[in-house]
């Protein structure tokens, strides 16, 4: 459809900034293989509020939708296509290897889910928060698509939505505990 065809050529527009890239090319590193960026996209302080605003206006937006939108003070979102197997980097490790090269990034691991062929890998600054607006990144790797998020967020609005999907588990496969 044309609007499809202008949400694609809008997002080749953006690019995504260096943060967002070095977080990929770490797991892109300790996953192998020959990555190709499908789309990279920025967003910030213009932007979100005028998502939010729309977002407002349309009635089957989930409250958790709306939740995360308001947690949400700016992204850099980068997603790759894995176009060639690596050497064969096992996948239950993925997080441990990304682990070791991002602690020199100052990060540490908060959330690890590995499940069959997908990979989360939720990380924030090392230590208790100190600050209301906090820097996250996020990593999953589902078969041969690597999504990686960069984001200031809102830790108080991040907290409310973690407290209303408490009770709903999203995951079945095994949980890495960070260390």
């Amino acid at each position: 459809s044309s609007t499809v065809t202008v949400a694609v050529a809008t997002t080749r527009i953006f690019s995504s900034g260096a943060d967002v890239q070095a977080f990929s090319a770490t797991f892109q590193e300790a996953a192998g293989g020959d990555w190709q960026p499908n789309i990279q996209i920025r967003t910030g302080p213009i932007l979100l509020p005028l998502v939010r605003m729309l977002a407002a206006f349309v009635p089957d937006v989930p409250a958790e939708a709306r939740t995360a939108l308001r947690a949400i003070r700016s992204a850099e979102v980068s997603i790759h296509h894995l176009e060639r197997q690596g050497r064969g980097q096992p996948r239950f490790n993925l997080l441990e290897r990304a682990d070791a090269r991002l602690a020199g990034r100052g990060l540490e691991r908060v959330v690890g889910v590995v499940d069959g062929d997908q990979v989360v890998g939720v990380y924030a600054p090392a230590g208790a928060p100190t600050a209301r607006h906090q820097h996250v990144a996020v990593m999953v790797l589902d078969g041969d698509e690597l999504i990686t998020l960069s984001a200031q967020v809102d830790v108080e609005q991040l907290a409310e939505l973690a407290w209303r999907l408490r009770a709903e588990p999203r995951f079945t496969g095994g949980v890495s505990r960070a260390r």
